[in-house]
């Protein structure tokens, strides 16, 4: 009996920390055994098994949680758990096909099934589950379903699985297979229309970041026009200070009134000049939002397109969310850094290859790179740190794209390959 507790709090926990992507500290584990598995092992014994399945299902949900401060580590957890029970399952049905009646190699079929099918389930579900930006409603909605196919697991264990029976053992098995497949046609689908909805989403925000950098152009052509219509009179307004030689009052007027005027014209003129050797109207778009947003903080963002740049070999949804998420990430570390300065080149290294350097000065000189990727790892406060996480799972999918990350003379760079 002790055997067989071990070994299950021992996967599942395994099972947790390789899908949650944690490297288990000392503390984390010691937190595990006290207030999970010691308490769960007790109650196995001195209550029965549902109450104490159902505590251990609470105490590893309020657990992982805090590990992660994420909602969605529920649905993980009882995923867990149903492949503990699913794997159960298959390990008697193969040792009773076979005719072994073995323990150990009940054990050993137990074990092998449900590593395979944590696995799978990292690649096939977990992975696209990450890449989606789940609203809360939606992961309650996931985390409900779980939890009712979850209960039905076990009520068909315990109703249907309590006596020693072959016909019982496959008769659950099957029934197990056809809600599983079931609920993953479900949340496939669920997915699926999830995943266009945000592709959707996606366009739609490029479309109205190029918007913004037409209407800006308009403005600037508007505004270059007026600016002409008016210079003579602007001259003629500097004639009694330049008579007078009155240097300090024509500084005056000049910097307060005439540049205050101009001043966003100047920026926009700028920005257009900025992105003249960008062809990708989709890159094209985002820069110019994030030029406007950095100068809606104040925050001095600087852009050098040296080359023309007419396409890039990945995804343009898939590269702005990554750009968007690096840019505002170097934008956001500098806004309370005096007289900081963010730069973003975008430039060709060779033939097609297009390399692309975001740099920010650093105010933590002790930050840990080696951290920065993990799941709401970030010094800006709690619940933030998804986006670098998104990034890395963007980038998984092309083999062709580099991303990396370095610190030179307190500045955070990060270097983007697109081979």
């Amino acid at each position: 009996m002790l055997l067989f507790i071990v070994r299950d709090f021992t996967l599942a926990f395994g099972a947790l920390f390789y899908l949650l992507t944690i490297r288990p500290t000392k503390t984390m584990l010691v937190q595990s055994v006290s207030f999970v598995v010691i308490p769960s092992c007790l109650l196995l014994i001195y209550v029965p098994q549902l109450i104490a399945i159902g505590y251990l299902f609470i105490a590893a949900s309020w657990l992982f949680y805090s590990f992660k401060k994420n909602v969605i580590t529920i649905f993980d957890v009882i995923v867990v758990l149903m492949l503990m029970v699913f794997s159960d399952n298959l390990a008697q049905l193969i040792n009773n096909q076979l005719n072994t009646h073995s323990v150990l190699f009940e054990t050993l079929w137990f074990i092998l099934c449900f590593i395979s099918l944590s696995i799978l389930y990292k690649i096939f579900i977990k992975k696209r589950l990450y890449l989606l930006l789940l609203p809360f409603k939606i992961q309650l909605l996931l985390i409900f379903i779980g939890s009712l196919t979850l209960i039905m697991f076990y009520l068909n264990v315990f109703f249907l699985g309590v006596q020693d029976n072959k016909a019982l053992t496959t008769a659950n098995f099957f029934i197990q297979i056809i809600y599983i497949v079931l609920v993953v046609l479900a949340v496939s689908l669920f997915i699926k229309g999830l995943q266009q909805m945000q592709m959707i989403r996606q366009k739609e925000i490029a479309q109205q970041q190029f918007f913004d950098y037409m209407q800006a152009l308009e403005q600037v052509n508007t505004d270059m026009q007026k600016f002409r219509h008016d210079y003579i009179n602007i001259l003629m307004s500097l004639q009694d200070y330049i008579e007078n030689k009155d240097l300090q009052g024509l500084q005056h007027y000049f910097y307060t009134d005439i540049m205050q005027m101009e001043q966003q014209t100047l920026f926009q003129s700028k920005m257009i000049g900025t992105l003249e050797n960008l062809e990708v109207v989709e890159l094209k778009g985002l820069l110019s939002s994030k030029l406007l947003f950095a100068n809606r903080l104040q925050q001095k963002l600087v852009i050098e397109i040296p080359q023309t740049i007419s396409s890039v070999r990945m995804n343009l949804i898939d590269l702005t969310r990554v750009l968007g998420i690096l840019i505002d990430n170097a934008i956001e570390a500098s806004v309370e850094i005096a007289n900081s300065v963010v730069h973003v080149a975008i430039l060709h290294s060779h033939e097609q290859a297009v390399v692309i350097i975001i740099d920010n000065p650093l105010q933590d000189a002790n930050l840990n790179i080696s951290t920065i990727f993990d799941y709401h790892a970030s010094s800006k406060g709690e619940g933030r740190g998804i986006g670098l996480v998104n990034v890395e799972e963007i980038l998984k999918n092309y083999p062709n794209v580099t991303l990396n990350t370095r610190i030179d003379k307190q500045y955070f760079i990060q270097e983007l390959q697109i081979f």
